[in-house]
């Protein structure tokens, strides 16, 4: 809960999903129940929002930590294939491993682009409003995605805010 001071008094008072923002004449005040935030009215430039188009992944793997276990998974799949397969060499030898890292160099990439393949096959676009609150040294102090339940409350909050600036 926030605690207006003395000489402070609020204009608006905006509820978007378990967010709540506080306008008054003098800042913005952001609750929310993981963290709270306060701005001036002097410390803005202005509040924008836009709808735009967000792309989401059901499958997005972590390519750096994916390689090193990939090209494992391949060097030892292949080392085992040489090593049935060739009546030369038995698995104490060294050779089926060189062999088989070589083969892995080619595997690797391969295996890599079918992951990103199927990451951009899995991937959607979702319509939602992103919403800036732009600081007077050009920096956001919010700048977040919204659903597109909530375009009013999202209006009403720029609109609010742009009016507390521009008083």
């Amino acid at each position: 809960m926030e605690t207006l001071t003395a000489n402070e008094h609020k204009v608006s008072e905006i509820i978007i999903g378990s967010e709540k923002f506080t306008v008054t004449d003098k800042r913005v005040i952001f609750n929310h129940p993981n963290n709270n935030a306060f701005i001036g009215i002097n410390e803005l430039r202005g509040a924008e929002m836009k709808e735009m188009d967000v792309k989401y992944h059901r499958f997005k793997p972590n390519y750096q930590a994916l390689s090193p276990l990939v090209g494992l998974f391949w060097v030892a799949v292949m080392y085992v294939y040489i090593c049935t397969t060739e009546p030369q060499f038995g698995f104490g030898d060294l050779t089926p491993l060189f062999l088989a890292f070589f083969w892995c160099i080619g595997l690797l990439p391969a295996t890599l682009i079918v992951f990103y393949i199927i990451q951009s096959m899995t991937s959607y676009n979702k319509r939602q409003i992103l919403v800036n609150i732009i600081k007077t040294d050009n920096s956001f102090w919010l700048n977040q995605y919204y659903d597109l339940t909530c375009v009013d409350q999202l209006r009403e909050l720029t609109a609010t805010i742009n009016n507390a600036i521009y008083e």
